[in-house]
């Protein structure tokens, strides 16, 4: 019974030995395949080193705030302003502070920090006030007579439901 227990210790424990290997290197791509010879022709299969390269890829470190252009010459779009103002929702207010601020989030859930002059929405909307539960953005567009019209919208705070 003992020879039994040390013959499967020994088993195990050197079964349980990790074996030591070397990590896959790179094995040249033959002549053949290098000179435009089909892949037919090549009798085993190759292993190509991988190289990164960021061609066509978005930059990580770009600031989410400048997304893309209007026209030629024009000044960068921020997500907010990519939205009609009715797309967006009014969920929190900073008042009674000099500068007071408000957090509108977008169709996909994005919240966005406005302050009075923070362009918003489509229209080239401004954001000329900051109320305790409301905010207004001023809209300025010429009519067909050629005039410069303006347009302001309120956007109100979004009650949860439950409160009156």
């Amino acid at each position: 019974m003992k020879k039994v227990f040390i013959v499967s210790l020994m088993v195990l424990v050197l079964g349980c030995e990790k074996e030591k290997t070397s990590p896959p290197q790179p094995i040249a791509v033959p002549e053949a395949v290098q000179k435009g010879a089909s892949s037919d022709s090549v009798a085993s299969p190759e292993v190509l080193e991988y190289h990164y390269t960021s061609d066509d890829k978005p930059d990580p470190f770009q600031p989410l705030l400048v997304e893309r252009k209007r026209k030629e010459g024009e000044a960068l779009l921020t997500p907010l302003q990519q939205y009609d103002l009715s797309q967006l929702v009014l969920v929190g207010v900073v008042s009674g502070i000099a500068e007071p601020r408000a957090m509108l989030e977008d169709p996909d859930g994005k919240g966005y920090i406005v302050q009075i002059g923070t362009g918003v929405g489509k229209s080239g909307g401004k954001v000329a006030e900051v109320g305790s539960d409301w905010i207004k953005v001023v809209e300025e567009y010429n009519d067909p007579l050629g005039r410069v019209r303006t347009h302001e919208e309120i956007i109100k705070l979004r009650k949860e439901e439950g409160e009156e």
